[in-house]
């Protein structure tokens, strides 16, 4: 079979057979080599000329891949190594003088073994962090066929994606924090969550251009400032080498597909070239949607309608000075232009009009990187930047009105690293000042818009972190930080707000096998300008919002425990098992939230009695959970798990809070040789059955996606089914109460990769 396909490509020019003439050596004779750098085709021929050596390889293996040099007496062995280091590509014996160049072998690892900074802000591996970290790396993006970022996030314990299938709707939650209760940043860049208080997504990415997002559940003021009440969301973008193959100085990819769900057609452009430590990306993505398919029957329920197109482009600059000076600016921007619901989180039954929309998100970042030789002193990270998330919206229908909104960020964070030891404890102290300022500004029927008026958030802050080797088996990370925020808009008072966020973990590694570890930390945010200064009291709206310029900052404490539990070699010599289990108890004072305040009397076209919300602070509640995480990776195999749970409780009143339901996830992937893959993947949602408003209450619900690859050397395939059973299913925290918005039914997906 392996013969017949080689004889097939070879008919097309995509397999070319490369045989240098004379006999081969016996027992590795040395001979004198001299092959500069230069394409590795060309390398190769020159080498087996030399050598006398007889190769077999394909062409689109080596296209486009340069060769390291190689001079001097050595035998076709050792050349072939030298030659081929870095390019990914190793050379195998198949008889005396005789071998084939193939991809490389890489070891097998599990997925928590991946390397994050997000949690400490310095490089460890995220199993190691005494803190509950997820990774999701761009093998798993490309996996999933993502449709969006919420595509893979969904199948992280404890963290969601809600609010609507729609993009333009879907808001990030983490333990059942949302919008401005956790921090969001895309390349270091801190994106404003003021503008998913309600109905809005924040977070515009294509998946094309994310290369790993991680995932911080948990208080993390102490090392990113107010928000952190609930996590991190960092993602990074892609590279040049990420389009690159080892050794590659100049190629790119383009990718089509197209998904049933929403009838989308989409298509993806890159390329990049690096040359002395110079190096471009570009990278533009186009899509084109229509009506969400949701897997329930009844009109008017079994379409989200929406249609448009999304236009995504990513350009990317680097400079390595040295091996110790990095620079990089990067511009990114969306464009997503169609037409929907005034509210992206509504179905047809609860919204107030349709829109011609224009959504756009620009983000403009440099940073540079910088350390000394050893590493020891200085190695550290400046990053300045500027995102703004425009939405422009012209009615099309009664109900709907002509508006804009923009929410703009800038900001600077400078970190450096330092290396020492005191006594017999090793050391690694992180320090470092951020300084952002949020700027919002509305407009309705072209006039300001009092729901959510002009008005900015200025933050500073600064921290200090020691991460302390105390003996072989403990570690321990100690860190605080002080912000201080002032806050206008509205013609209100200014707000102003300053906070000291200590937070320290332990780490106990009993065994080799057995690790513990605990925390305690303190979080806190001030209330954004959505939530001090939305106003709108008439009769003729579908609700009123009241403001409440007198908000206090949130806060919480946390206390949490956690074991990991790493074997190598349990069953057989290369499988790798890992286990991450975390609980947490937390108290949260001044808890802000959105609640019905009194009743008035609408009127038409919206007759009938209508709720007036204002946000408040709930002065004491009480939240408690945990998540678990196992991977397991055996020869062809791997297997994930994962599992969530949390409930909010108002300490006062016995009042059930915003808490999502309990979540299972599975995984199962098997390669079935070198090319062809299979995978599953499965979520199972526990009923909501404990909301204090009963209208948020959601049904359980399980989805399982299937899916297959087919990657050789220049071209990949996939072809997915999500939602296999087309069940037809609501998430909870939707921004509606009494709304559902259902998800996207059964779509079959296909996607096409070309590499050149």
């Amino acid at each position: 079979m392996e013969m017949f396909v080689m004889r097939s490509l070879a008919g097309a020019a995509i397999l070319a057979l490369t045989m240098a003439a004379g006999p081969a050596l016996a027992d590795e004779a040395k001979v004198a080599i001299d092959v500069p750098p230069q394409n590795l085709a060309t390398a190769l021929e020159a080498l087996a000329t030399q050598s006398h050596a007889q190769l077999l390889y394909s062409s689109n293996l080596v296209r486009g891949v340069s060769g390291s040099e190689v001079k001097g007496t050595v035998t076709a062995t050792e050349a072939l190594k030298k030659l081929l280091q870095g390019t990914g590509l190793e050379a195998k014996a198949t008889g005396e003088g005789s071998f084939t160049i193939v991809k490389a072998v890489v070891a097998p690892v599990t997925r928590m073994d991946t390397v994050t900074v997000t949690a400490t802000r310095t490089e460890n591996r995220a199993f190691d962090v005494p803190a509950s970290v997820t990774t999701v790396s761009r093998d798993q993006i490309d996996d999933a066929q993502a449709r969006s970022i919420a595509t893979v996030m969904q199948q992280i314990p404890g963290v969601t994606m809600a609010g609507t299938p729609r993009q333009g709707g879907q808001l990030p939650t983490i333990r059942g924090y949302q919008g401005p209760d956790i921090v969001l940043r895309v390349d270091d860049a801190r994106r404003s969550l003021d503008a998913s208080v309600g109905i809005l997504s924040p977070l515009y990415v294509d998946p094309n251009f994310v290369k790993q997002v991680d995932v911080v559940r948990g208080p993390s003021s102490a090392t990113y400032g107010g928000g952190g009440l609930g996590g991190v969301m960092a993602f990074q973008t892609i590279e040049a080498e990420d389009i690159l193959t080892p050794g590659q100085s100049m190629g790119g990819k383009v990718k089509g597909g197209y998904r049933t769900g929403d009838s989308s057609y989409s298509g993806n452009l890159g390329a990049a070239a690096r040359s002395e430590g110079a190096s471009i990306l570009a990278s533009a993505t186009g899509t084109k949607y229509s009506n969400i398919e949701t897997g329930v029957d009844e009109m008017p329920y079994e379409w989200n309608w929406q249609n448009g197109w999304r236009k995504n482009g990513l350009m990317k600059f680097g400079f390595d000075a040295d091996d110790n000076n990095n620079i990089r600016i990067s511009y990114m921007h969306v464009s997503d232009e169609g037409y929907g619901p005034t509210n992206p989180a509504s179905n047809v039954r609860a919204q107030t009009g349709y829109q011609n929309q224009n959504r756009s998100q620009d983000d403009l970042v440099a940073s540079w990187k910088f350390k000394d030789s050893e590493g020891s002193l200085l190695d550290g990270k400046v990053t300045t930047y500027f995102t703004k998330l425009k939405l422009d919206n012209d009615k099309r229908t009664t109900g709907a009105s002509d508006n804009t909104r923009d929410v703009s960020t800038g900001g600077i964070n400078a970190q450096n690293s330092s290396r020492f030891s005191t006594f017999s404890l090793g050391h690694r102290l992180t320090y470092g000042a951020d300084t952002y300022r949020d700027t919002l500004s509305n407009t309705n029927a072209g006039v300001a818009n009092t729901v959510e008026p002009y008005g900015h958030l200025v933050a500073l802050g600064g921290f200090i972190q020691d991460e302390i080797q105390v003996a072989r088996d403990w570690t321990a990370i100690a860190t605080l930080r002080h912000d201080g925020y002032e806050a206008e808009g509205g013609g209100y008072p200014v707000t102003s707000n300053s906070r000291l966020s200590p937070k320290l973990a332990l780490k106990w590694q009993a065994m080799k096998e057995l690790g513990f570890f605990g925390s305690y930390s303190e979080a806190f945010r001030a209330p954004v300008l959505t939530e001090l200064y939305q106003d709108i009291q008439g009769t003729g709206y579908f609700s009123n919002f009241r403001p409440n310029s007198t908000l206090r900052p949130q806060t919480n404490a946390t206390w949490e425990l956690g074991l990991t539990l790493a074997f190598d070699g349990l069953l057989k010599a290369n499988d790798a098992f890992r286990l991450k289990i975390s609980g947490f108890d937390e108290s949260s004072s001044d808890f802000i939230t959105s609640k019905t305040v009194g009743t008035y009397a609408r009127t038409a076209p919206y007759a009938g009695t209508g709720s007036i919300f204002q946000y408040v602070n709930v002065p004491n509640a009480h939240r408690w959970g945990g998540e678990a995480e196992l991977n397991y990776r055996i020869d062809d195999w791997d297997l994930g798990l994962g599992y969530s749970r949390l409930r909010v409780k108002n300490q006062d009143t016995g009042e059930n809070l915003f808490a999502p339901p309990d979540k299972v996830t599975g995984s199962l992937g098997y390669y079935i040789d070198d090319y062809w893959s299979v995978r599953y993947g499965g979520r199972y949602v526990f009923a909501q059955e404990y909301d204090g408003t009963i209208a948020r209450r959601r049904s359980g619900y399980a989805v399982h996606d299937i899916g297959t690859s087919y990657d050789r050397d220049w071209y990949r395939i996939d072809f997915g089914i999500t939602n296999l059973f087309d069940k037809g299913y609501a998430t909870y925290h939707q921004s509606l109460d009494t709304s559902y918005v259902y998800e996207e039914g059964r779509s079959f997906n296909f996607t096409l990769t070309a590499r050149f």
